[in-house]
């Protein structure tokens, strides 16, 4: 009886498991094709960048390696779009109602 609870228990396991160990490879954060998509529109990338861009996230690349993909225009570009964008992480102003 005993054995087969260990061996239910470890199918189980190995059922919840086995679709986190086969997506593995895929490193897309959900949005990601979309996000691409966006930059190539705002930073006129080539499809080689775009298929080199792609490959860095599949492998779990960072910001650096694709920094390295860009033109010198199209990283201004981004350093732009990072220092002018709203952060999330900050909280907003407090508004005073006088």
């Amino acid at each position: 009886m005993l054995k087969k609870l260990a061996v239910l228990g470890m199918a189980a396991f190995i059922s919840i498991s086995l679709p986190c160990v086969a997506g593995e490879g895929e490193r897309h954060k959900p949005g990601g094709e979309e996000r691409l998509a966006r930059m190539q529109e705002h930073l006129g990338l080539s499809d080689e960048q775009v298929s080199q861009i792609r490959d860095i996230h599949d492998r779990g690349g960072d910001r650096k390696e694709i920094g390295a993909v860009l033109t010198e225009e199209q990283r201004e570009q981004m350093r732009e779009h990072h220092k002018n964008r709203p952060d999330k992480s900050r909280p907003k102003p407090e508004q005073s109602s006088e």
